[in-house]
């Protein structure tokens, strides 16, 4: 427990996290380009993977949030694979990975400054 500004209680919370997020294809299937692929045997795998992390300063009592700090650190893979009738070029399947890191931090507004 901390104090904070004006006698507030406050508690420091660490927090980690993972998630992974797997959209449905089934409105993106309808698109021309990615219904042509299907036609010749192929299919798409989405998919974005993230990692985070960071601290949050709350006050006890009311559960405000005073100060938030977070990283987080997410990758969007895209693969386009072959059906099993069908077979890729020799080098496998195509992959696209993009990522990314992106930092935030928060003050509350009524804290700022003092």
């Amino acid at each position: 427990m901390t104090f904070c500004g004006r006698g507030v209680k406050a508690a420091t919370i660490d927090f980690h996290f993972t998630n992974r997020l797997r959209p449905p294809l089934e409105s993106l299937r309808q698109a021309r380009p990615l219904a042509q692929l299907e036609a010749q045997g192929l299919g798409l795998d989405i998919g974005i993977d993230g990692q985070g992390q960071g601290r949050v300063l709350v006050a006890l009592d009311d559960g405000r949030i005073l100060q938030n700090h977070a990283t987080l650190r997410p990758t969007l893979r895209a693969r386009l694979k072959g059906a099993t009738e069908t077979s890729l070029p020799a080098a496998g399947p195509v992959t696209l990975e993009v990522g990314s890191e992106t930092r935030l931090e928060v003050d509350s507004a009524g804290e700022r400054g003092r």
